[in-house]
């Protein structure tokens, strides 16, 4: 992988090692699909004014519409790579961008529901389209969103691990979201490589 998943190591170190799990078809494109959330978190976070950061959102989605403008950004680059070979279309991303678009018209919104669209979406074109329900649930529960969202369960579990290889980092995804859902934990796991090894090899619960 390129530097998306260092990117995304520093921004979610849970989630970049789940990826590492997924097929190696489909490592770079799951990272760039979760490094354009973070982009497009910042465009909101970043800017001190809803003016700057609409133009910022503008910028992605004008860039997405618009295949035949530079491509400067490297992260554009490589989805506009994606798109060339088919991998996942510019109607599958422009959405993804208007939820952040959406978003900025509301300062007390949560995020929880605009990175719930992206792991929607990096379930959809990564291990199907029967995934997307239980990823948007992974998305709220490890984003500790305060609305009343269903909680992955024993049954979604064990429906991703049906799933085969395609859904084994959505799968270790979950058993993550609902470890912590269940203790509590909070920050550094040392030994998060290890459950997610345990996990992948059907050793302990989750």
């Amino acid at each position: 992988m390129q530097n998306s998943w260092q990117i995304l190591r520093d921004n979610d170190k849970q989630l970049a090692l789940c990826l590492l799990f997924a097929p190696s078809a489909d490592r770079q494109l799951l990272a760039d699909i979760f490094c354009l959330a973070n982009e497009l978190e910042n465009a909101i976070r970043i800017p001190s004014e809803i003016m700057l950061a609409a133009i910022r959102l503008q910028w992605w989605h004008d860039a997405l519409a618009d295949m035949t403008a530079p491509a400067e950004v490297p992260l554009m680059r490589t989805l506009r790579a994606h798109i060339a070979a088919e991998r996942i279309s510019r109607d599958e991303l422009l959405p993804l961008v208007a939820l952040w678009q959406t978003r900025i018209t509301d300062s007390e919104a949560s995020a929880t529901p605009c990175f719930a669209g992206c792991w929607q979406l990096a379930a959809k074109v990564t291990c199907g389209a029967d995934f997307t329900a239980i990823a948007g649930k992974i998305a709220h529960q490890s984003g500790r969103d305060e609305a009343q969202r269903p909680k992955i369960d024993g049954a979604d579990l064990a429906a991703l691990r049906r799933g085969g290889g395609a859904a084994r980092w959505l799968y270790l995804a979950g058993c993550l979201a609902k470890r912590h859902s269940e203790t509590e934990k909070q920050g550094e796991d040392p030994l998060l490589i290890w459950r997610l090894l345990f996990w992948r090899f059907g050793i302990g619960g989750s």
